[in-house]
């Protein structure tokens, strides 16, 4: 209905300007003289009439074109999923929309002409003049984060994107809240941060582990070593990190392919192998290990590497093998002791049993108080 009124009026205002020119123009000319003449010129008038409403109608959908463009415009402003801000040239708010309102937490009617500096927190409004500043002085988009205080007083993060109107008297700024998004990056860090303390954590146990620890791909080159193998190897760590096994301690290279080629071939861990060998750090002296042999997967199931676990068992063995020694030793002692207690209860024997003999005789003759037997016995 307003539309229609707003049209009427329009074209009212239009004629009346439309007579006032045809007067103006009429004023000069003389006015026909025949018949003939006034026929020709009202088919001109009614020609150019037409032409009037053609051109009428034409500006008219043009208009409703606009006024359309215009209505969607306006509700993809004021519903976008952005918070949008027009200032001027002193950060006042000349227009808004609605998540920019809501953004702020009040009425969009209670925010115009309020200056924007007004939400932002006092710790980072030097970054947004800064920002300003270049908006003003290079008509050219700039960006930054910042701070803003909602009329709860709560505090949210938001990024701003800011250009320039065509007029360069209006600085048309996009708001989108980040808080989620600080929360998030600030886990991440703590995470990243916790992350690292475990794995510095387990770098050090890994490094100063009383057992041989290693990587190798699948030629048998050397991605990680501890300094316990390093050490069983006499080689420093740096020199073992990209080459292969064949290149530091080829005496070992057979027996490690073999493992290698073994668990390639099953997918399945090697545990508890005996190797013995020798190495540069103890040159001439046999040593064995146990060792633990074990794939490494990627994501698809594939093995790509193999950790190994190393214990040198040299001591151990040795140890035991004077223990087996001193165990047979002390058979043989036990042997020869019993042997020797047998012989002893042996030659004893004889000697005691007539003791035992004449003594049973000698009770014998008390009993009967044969005093005379017993002084003969006696001699």
């Amino acid at each position: 209905m307003k539309k229609e009124i707003t049209n009427t009026v329009e074209a009212t205002l239009l004629r009346q300007i439309a007579e006032e020119q045809l007067k103006k123009k009429q004023a000069g000319k003389a006015p026909p003289t025949t018949e003939g003449d006034a026929v020709r010129l009202l088919h001109e008038l009614e020609v150019h009439q037409v032409e009037l409403e053609m051109q009428n109608e034409e500006l008219r959908r043009a208009i409703d074109k606009a006024e359309a463009a215009t209505e969607e415009i306006t509700i993809l402003y004021d519903f976008a999923p952005a918070a949008y801000f027009t200032l001027d040239k002193d950060s006042l708010i000349t227009n808004l929309n609605l998540n920019g309102a809501k953004m702020l937490g009040r009425d969009r009617s209670d925010l115009i002409k309020n200056n924007f500096k007004m939400f932002i927190s006092l710790d980072t409004r030097e970054i947004f003049d800064e920002f300003f500043q270049d908006l003003i002085e290079t008509y050219s988009k700039h960006s930054c984060e910042i701070k803003l205080i909602t009329h709860d007083n709560r505090s949210i993060y938001v990024q701003l994107d800011g250009i320039v109107s065509e007029s360069k008297k209006k600085y048309l700024l996009s708001a989108i809240d980040i808080t989620e998004l600080k929360r998030v990056e600030e886990e991440l860090r703590k995470s990243e941060t916790i992350a690292g303390s475990r794995l510095r954590e387990i770098d050090e146990i890994y490094q100063n582990a009383p057992i041989g620890l290693g990587v190798f791909d699948l030629d048998l080159r050397f991605l990680r070593i501890n300094e316990h193998l390093a050490k069983i190897n006499g080689i420093p760590v740096s020199e073992h990190i990209g080459k292969t096994i064949e290149q530091l301690v080829p005496v070992f290279f057979e027996q490690a392919r073999s493992i290698r080629d073994t668990i390639l071939k099953t997918g399945k861990p090697q545990i508890g192998l005996e190797v013995t060998g020798y190495t540069p750090s103890k040159p001439g002296i046999l040593r064995s290990w146990d060792e633990n042999w074990v794939p490494l997967h990627n994501d698809a199931g594939d093995i790509v590497g193999i950790s190994i676990v190393v214990e040198e068992t040299t001591e151990r063995k040795l140890a035991e093998k004077i223990l087996k020694e001193n165990e047979e030793r002390l058979r043989d002692l036990n042997a020869t002791k019993d042997k020797f207690f047998s012989i002893i209860s042996h030659d004893l024997r004889s000697p005691f049993t007539a003791i035992i003999g004449y003594s049973e005789l000698l009770a014998d003759q008390i009993d009967h108080k044969n005093y005379e037997g017993i002084e003969e016995y006696a001699k």
